[in-house]
């Protein structure tokens, strides 16, 4: 189907709005609170839009899926289980099944449509990772899951989720119960990643009330920052841990882990790392509100 007025909207502040053209739309999906497509971007490869929202593109989905998943994975000595909140495109379930010490990941996924959409339409994403052993897919609203979930042993969480901004269920999984509820699954030692929103100037509010509701939660928060160059923009994963500062870890230590699992990034090298959890002092000092279900964030 050929739609060539089709466009993607990325707010980046109140007066400015990048358009992304879609030259085709792959896959569509929707429940009752979520929503997603597969498009062909005019110059940006195809894309996975998340409630209206580009979440992921060709053009630089290898740091974004790299800056989520390995960081918090290198942080602990031997990760094993590992729990990931949306599927998105398998790209970055594929980044966690590098790691040859994980043994389980368990993804959550919502939408059962989207996965069997990427692995039609996104198949060199996930690289087969949906149909690895080690995988198990449960359809479950993430919440639901987190309330439910009897296993607490879990070395390290990502949440690959639409952010709060997008709406849908996922806006109920950047609150301080939804972070409690998450920290509770974890084993000792164990670390929380979720990608947290922009790092730029002109609109940090997800990104900081994401930072302050985590600090309520847990002793450590680090912000990992990368440059996407789809929307131009730095974007932030937040890592957080009662045992683990990942922004401690030496980068021989990094360097190490990385060999002894066969991981090689493309994106974040251990060369990276100090580059990576370097924040800007104008961020630093910036405050956030702690978000609550019954307070959630708003624009």
């Amino acid at each position: 189907m050929r739609n060539a007025t089709l466009y993607i909207a990325e707010p980046l502040t109140e007066g400015v709005t990048t358009f992304f053209a879609a030259e085709r739309v792959l896959a569509a999906g929707a429940t009752a609170q979520d929503n997603h497509q597969i498009i062909e971007l005019r110059g940006f490869g195809r894309g996975l839009v998340l409630n209206g929202r580009l979440h992921r593109c060709d053009l630089d989905r290898e740091i974004h899926r790299e800056a989520l998943a390995h960081p918090a994975l290198v942080a602990h000595p031997h990760p094993k289980r590992v729990l990931l909140l949306g599927a998105g495109g398998g790209d970055v379930l594929r980044e966690i099944l590098r790691h040859r010490s994980v043994e389980r990941v368990v993804v959550v996924e919502p939408q059962s449509a989207l996965v069997e959409h990427a692995r039609a339409h996104l198949a060199d994403w996930s690289d087969g990772a949906f149909d690895d052993p080690r995988t198990r897919l449960i359809k479950s609203d993430v919440r639901g899951f987190l309330a439910d979930a009897r296993e607490a042993d879990f070395d390290v969480i990502i949440a690959d989720l639409p952010g709060p901004l997008d709406g849908g269920a996922a806006a109920r999984c950047y609150t301080r119960e939804a972070f409690a509820a998450a920290k509770a699954l974890l084993a000792p030692g164990g670390l929380f990643a979720i990608a947290a929103g922009s790092a730029a100037l002109t609109r940090p509010e997800q990104l900081v009330d994401c930072r302050a509701t985590l600090q309520d939660v847990f002793k450590t928060v680090r912000l990992a920052t990368v440059l996407l160059t789809s929307t131009l923009e730095p974007r932030a994963v937040a890592l957080a841990s009662d045992d683990v500062d990942p922004a401690a870890v030496p980068v021989g230590i990094v360097v190490e882990r990385l060999a002894e699992r066969h991981v090689a990034p493309a994106a974040c090298t251990a060369r990276m790392y100090g580059p990576l959890f370097a924040e800007p002092a104008w961020l630093a000092a910036r405050t956030g509100r702690v978000l609550s279900d019954e307070l959630p964030f708003r624009r």
